[in-house]
């Protein structure tokens, strides 16, 4: 039986306690074993309170995917700091909202950037801002400072320096004040309207999702991943990262996802695990390098966000009939996955449901009035457990909205069978109502899917003079193919009540993503909002 451990730090020293040696992080040429990660972290630690950060100080992590971003997360963790994770993306705004509602005091960011998305500077940006939010004061910069330093600006590198005897005996003091209730991170989630709110998400509840994970999956110390996910997203360090380092698997790093890099990455590796929300994989399975036969060496593939869509199945299957498929459910206000598959599901199951609770977590169905619902019956999916984070930072009444003395509102519908499975119908404020009657998108979209000719679709309702709502669906082909709105509607009527088929198709090129790789339905809703205000 794998280990739980009680706190992040018990992580890294549990696996340098057991295979010192091995190595469990992959950069490029850059190896870490386990007891080296615990060591630097360690001394990034000692580092960090000789600066004057301490228990309960919030620092701002802003990095791609590499190991000076999980450095950093770690050492923070070992003296009780919390980490508010940001985006490299995020520009003036995002930040400056961020930054000062999270009440941050420090900054660990990347400062010169070559990514998919051109080059930037941040050392340069970032102090030219800093009056935005005076609060942080302490500025450490991942691959130094160049010519463009300011005051309060060091290298990361500073952080790595060997502490003396005197500044160490700090670290086992501060690590005695650190309790499992201790927030560990902020993580901003992306609501459809207002302001984003912080979720708290604490050392447990980070520990609570990614070691039920291990068990639910099977996990373990032979498990291997390519990721790719971000990390300043739940999905890639709980339900990637931390779950492979407390099974004491090895995690090798691709800072953004590129779909040729990622297979070749996976070519070089040999993942035992893929992981990813399903677009990913779509990307990967449609990318010309395209070479399932040099990926045999994969026993899982999991996906994220809702059930594996039944042609993606079909195509795993056929791609890789050794590999067992999972799905998983999760939120940033349960730390990561809350809801996975099990090992034993068949083919069935796995196209219809979402899995099963994690070992020591309930769901239920709830009414508007939160009153249980009978099993088969769809309301509100409720989760409760120790993943359920400890709330929004400084958002009382948004706190007092989700998290219930019963447990964490979703927002999302679905309904429950007598095994105590879950069945996904879409966002609660998704569904649309279209002449009296409920329709739920996902299942559109998941039939949409199986289009041979579709490569992406995503719905939502809109305003209609006549029933209310209609749904409206955009649409990614395939390459080269040609596709109709007759062809779309003719393919429905083989498989849902007609009221159910949307009235509106549109056929764009892509759909926007978010940053952890789902469709950006939020996004999609604004393009529309702005294109019928603009035609009025």
């Amino acid at each position: 039986m794998i280990r739980k451990p009680a706190l992040l730090m018990d992580i890294l020293s549990h696996g340098a306690a057991r295979t010192p040696d091995k190595t469990v992080l992959v950069h490029g040429d850059r190896n870490y074993s386990w007891a080296e990660l615990d060591r630097l972290t360690d001394v990034i630690a000692v580092n960090l309170l000789k600066m004057g950060l301490t228990h309960g100080d919030k620092v701002a992590l802003n990095a791609p995917n590499i190991p000076e971003w999980l450095l950093a997360f770690f050492g923070l963790a070992k003296i009780g700091a919390v980490a508010v994770t940001l985006n490299v993306r995020f520009r003036q705004a995002e930040l400056e909202y961020m930054l000062n509602q999270s009440e941050a005091r420090g900054m660990i960011s990347i400062g010169p950037l070559k990514s998919v998305f051109g080059e930037f500077d941040f050392v340069d940006y970032l102090g030219g801002l800093r009056s935005k939010f005076p609060g942080v004061t302490d500025y450490f910069f991942i691959g130094g400072l160049g010519e463009k330093g300011f005051p309060g600006a060091r290298s990361f590198e500073s952080l790595l320096a060997e502490p003396s005897a005197e500044d160490s005996a700090a670290l086992p003091r501060a690590k005695s004040k650190i309790k499992p209730d201790d927030p560990a991170l902020i993580i901003y989630t992306s609501g459809t309207t207002g302001k984003p709110k912080g979720a708290v998400i604490t050392q447990k509840s980070l520990i609570a999702s990614a070691y039920g994970q291990v068990i639910q999956t099977g996990m373990n110390e032979n498990d291997s991943m390519v990721m790719a996910l971000p990390l300043n997203h739940v999905a890639g360090l709980t339900c990637a990262v931390n779950a492979l380092l407390i099974c004491g698997g090895k995690i090798i790093l691709q800072p953004f996802f590129i779909p040729s890099e990622h297979l070749q990455l996976c070519y070089r590796h040999n993942p035992t695990i893929l992981g990813g929300v399903t677009t990913m994989i779509v990307f990967c399975f449609k990318d010309p390098s395209f070479k399932p036969e040099l990926l045999q060496s994969a026993r899982l593939a999991m996906t994220g966000g809702s059930n594996v869509e039944p042609w993606l199945m079909e195509e795993m299957i056929k791609h890789f009939p050794r590999c067992k498929t999972i799905n998983l459910y999760g939120l940033s206000e349960c730390s990561g996955g809350v809801i996975m598959s099990t090992l034993e599901d068949d083919r069935e199951t796995l196209l219809s449901s979402i899995g099963r609770p994690l070992a020591g977590h309930s769901v239920k169905t709830v009414d508007q009035n939160l009153k249980e619902l009978p099993t088969g019956e769809i309301g509100e999916l409720m989760v409760a457990g120790d993943a359920v984070t400890a709330g929004y930072y400084n958002s009382p009444q948004a706190t007092s909205e989700t998290f219930r003395p019963e447990g964490l509102l979703t927002g999302d519908m679905g309904y429950l069978d007598a095994r105590g499975y879950v069945y996904l119908k879409g966002r609660k404020k998704e569904m649309y109502i279209q002449g009296g009657y409920n329709i739920y998108p996902v299942e559109i979209e998941n039939l949409l899917t199986q289009h041979p000719k579709v490569r992406l679709a995503a719905g939502f309702g809109v305003p209609d003079r006549d029933l209310g709502e209609i749904g409206r669906f955009y649409i990614v082909k395939n390459p080269g193919v040609e596709l109709t709105k007759e062809e779309l509607a003719d393919f429905l009527k083989k498989h849902v009540a007609n009221y159910k088929i949307p009235r509106q198709f549109v056929f764009v090129d892509e759909l926007p993503l978010t940053p952890s790789g789902k469709v950006a339905k939020s996004l999609l809703r604004e393009q529309y909002l702005k294109q019928s205000t603009a035609e009025v």
